[in-house]
């Protein structure tokens, strides 16, 4: 009870030595202080300010005639040359008895050295000589005024005055007294005087209390201030302990908090031990995650990566942590931090440094996100949403009776085929499309033709040299405007999931592409880009306000020359390419077959491919079989025929069974004796060689491997058993070994 009675003693008592020691109260104090001297110094001021004079009276003697002269004149003289501080002089002069006659006598004051000014009553200087005219007994006064003359060069403590009188005979009257003499104050005693008087003004006790009173607002300011800081310091400190819990809970979010935390710049975020109390946190986060943060903290998702200061990072880091941390933030966090990692990535897979530690599956699924885009306006191209379901129920049932999740042979076709990255094996003519020149290719349906087009695309994203354009066309659409349309269409998907690719263009590119959209892509092209992935905010922000300050309200749709579209097409392309790449996937048709026809197509596709390649667009043109046999009729350029080798085609087939089966321990792919289709035959039918026959049934074409293979699949779902030599037979056909012994 002591105890609890004592606490509001003592924070009385804090609160009092508070009180005493502040500011504010110390001011007050002194102001009521000088309040009382201030008024006892002004009550004295009337006494201390008054012009004490002093009063000579002196009898004269003129022959048997006796003067009185009266001389009222001030003790001192201040420093102070303004008329306002004249001190009055008087002289009286009269007949102390009746005198034989009366008469005027002059009266001369004069003062030996003369630091003094002698005026008239309105403040002009006169010349102290005065006639005066005696009477009987008292008479009236002259009176002049006197006071100092500021001479720098004399500096005396007192003057003595003198009075003459002369008669009018001009005898001086001898006066037998000596003045006392005027005190002039010194310029020291002159500051000082000035100074109290300041100091002891009226004035001056309300200006120490409004001191006070602004001593007393600043404290509580300073009070409150403090307040406000302790406030937000323990709200920072609740964010920094709420960092924590994120961190266990979810590590996206961590990272973005902790990224803002270190963006503060207010005072209470640069506090020592808040400071620390943030490094102390982040030091449990996992190292992957603080490199990530470290290498893309201040990047904002679809903004430019500065290159040079992101490998500086980089290198601090370590190649292989900055790798590391990269992929490890692709495959764990959330979609801002997925895409500034694969923005990240793609920057480091272009540097010899840093591309060998870049895991290929990461690499790949990075790259797609570019591919896809650009591929984005065709609906019927869907091979990266993933396995279809099957709706073929022999299909399901031979999967389900080999142990297979997924059918390695698809759906046959490449615009839906899901391991068509995944399990690719590149044909031999893919690397020389790669060449800045027109090509030509021509094959029969199945022989890979969309498959060239799509991985070529692939590979010119990836390398940077060709910009892609995927073009699906009929044999009679070959129009330069619906070229431009299907470009203006594609760099809208692209450069909204990469922006930077216009930016960085330059202003020819830039006005060349922002023409093409304004004309194919117009109304709404903000619209547009947003629905294609673009960012509301950082760089897409910024590209649409220079689309539109390029475009502004131009209608677009005024018909172009064919010299201005190709002079628009030479420039439209993103930064980085060297050259825009058309891929024109001609599709048959039923009238194709018409030599008629496929003539007027010829011509048609060759004066666009010349007109293009021209001005650095360069078409690879992939066509159906039908047209090769009136090729000679038009050109003596070659055509490349898809003709796949049969070790192309067993590569295929052996890559694909690897993704969906694994393939089992015992095979060994430096061995002519093991099968890759041995466990889909039935063990007790002997050596059927199923993958040699298989290749052969294929004819040399991915499309004929996996028309096959679909049906070796459905044999197995419809029988419920393995495959037996009659079931090649009929599917693959006989093996020629099996045919020679029929024919023998």
């Amino acid at each position: 009870m002591s105890e609890q009675a004592n606490m509001p003693e003592n924070q009385a008592l804090i609160v009092t030595r508070k009180w005493w020691q502040s500011l504010w109260f110390w001011l007050l104090f002194l102001g009521v202080v000088l309040y009382i001297l201030v008024y006892w110094y002004q009550s004295g001021s009337v006494i201390r300010d008054a012009n004490y004079q002093y009063r000579a009276i002196v009898a004269v003697s003129d022959d048997t005639d006796l003067l009185t002269l009266d001389m009222l004149y001030p003790q001192s003289l201040r420093l102070d040359s303004t008329p306002a501080s004249s001190q009055t002089v008087a002289i009286a002069l009269w007949y102390a008895v009746p005198p034989t006659r009366t008469q005027p006598y002059t009266v001369t004051f004069t003062i030996p050295v003369t630091p003094v000014i002698v005026t008239d009553r309105t403040g002009n200087r006169i010349v102290p000589q005065f006639v005066i005219t005696p009477g009987i007994g008292k008479t009236t006064p002259v009176v002049f005024y006197i006071r100092r003359a500021l001479l720098s060069e004399i500096e005396l403590a007192q003057v003595t005055p003198t009075l003459k009188v002369q008669s009018p005979l001009g005898t001086n009257l001898e006066i037998f007294q000596v003045f006392k003499p005027i005190s002039l104050e010194q310029r020291s005693s002159a500051h000082w005087r000035r100074f109290w008087s300041l100091i002891f003004a009226p004035t001056t006790p309300l200006l120490v209390g409004a001191a006070g009173l602004v001593a007393l607002a600043a404290e509580e300011i300073r009070h409150w201030t403090r307040r406000v800081q302790e406030q937000r310091r323990v709200a920072a400190l609740a964010k920094v302990r709420s960092l924590a819990s994120a961190l266990t809970t979810d590590l996206s979010e961590a990272a973005r908090r902790y990224t803002i935390y270190q963006r503060q710049t207010g005072v209470i975020w640069k506090d020592k031990y808040l400071q620390g109390q943030l490094r102390e946190v982040w030091q449990e986060a996992p190292e992957q995650l603080r490199h990530t943060v470290e290498l893309l903290g201040d990047l904002i998702p679809g903004d430019l990566i500065d290159e040079e200061h992101f490998y500086n990072i980089a290198r601090r880091v370590g190649p292989k942590c900055s790798v590391g941390a990269l992929e490890w933030a692709y495959e764990h966090l959330d979609d801002d931090w997925r895409q500034k990692a694969r923005d990240g990535l793609l920057v480091l897979s272009q540097h010899p440094e840093y591309s060998p530690s870049i895991s290929s599956d990461v690499l790949r699924a990075v790259e797609q996100k570019y591919w896809r885009a650009i591929l984005r306006i065709w609906p019927h191209l869907s091979l990266w949403r993933g396995f279809p379901p099957i709706v073929d129920p022999e299909l399901t049932k031979g999967l389900r009776c080999l142990g297979l999740e997924h059918n390695p042979f698809g759906s046959g076709q490449a615009e839906t085929d899901t391991l068509l990255l995944t399990c690719r094996v590149d044909p031999p003519w893919l690397k020389e499309l790669h060449r800045p020149q027109p090509a030509l290719l021509v094959g029969a349906t199945g022989s890979g033709k969309t498959a060239t087009a799509l991985l070529l695309a692939y590979d010119s994203l990836r390398d940077r040299d060709g910009f892609p354009v995927y073009c699906l066309v009929t044999s009679g659409a070959f129009e330069l405007d619906e070229i431009a349309r299907i470009l203006a269409q594609t760099l809208l998907h692209y450069l909204a999931v990469a922006p930077a690719g216009f930016l960085k263009r330059g202003v020819a590119g830039e006005s060349a592409i922002a023409h093409l959209l304004a004309r194919y892509a117009r109304p709404n092209l903000a619209l547009h880009f947003h629905q294609a992935g673009l960012p509301l905010t950082g760089n897409g922000a910024k590209m649409l306000r220079e689309l539109e300050a390029l475009t502004g309200d131009s209608s677009s749709q005024e018909p172009l020359s064919d010299d201005e579209l190709l002079a628009l097409l030479s420039e439209a392309r993103p930064h980085s390419f060297e050259y825009t790449m058309i891929l024109l996937d001609v599709q048959e048709q039923t009238s194709i077959g018409e030599a008629a026809a496929s003539d007027v197509c010829l011509g048609s596709l060759l004066d666009l491919s010349e007109a293009l390649a021209r001005i650095g667009v360069f078409v690879k043109t992939f066509l159906p079989n039908v047209f090769q046999e009136h090729w000679d009729h038009h050109s003596s350029q070659p055509l490349i025929a898809l003709q796949w080798p049969d070790d192309y085609i067993y590569r295929l087939l052996e890559e694909r069974l690897k993704f969906v089966d694994g393939l089992a321990d015992w095979y060994d792919p430096k061995s002519e004796t093991t099968s890759l289709l041995r466990a889909w035959c039935d063990p007790k039918e002997g050596e059927l060689s199923p993958d040699s026959r298989l290749v052969s049934a294929a004819q040399s074409t991915p499309g004929g491997l996996m028309r096959k293979g679909n049906e070796l699949l459905r044999r197995i779902g419809q029988t419920q058993h393995r495959l037996t030599a009659q079931d090649l037979d009929e599917i693959l056909g006989p093996w020629p070994a099996q045919s020679n012994e029929t024919e023998s």
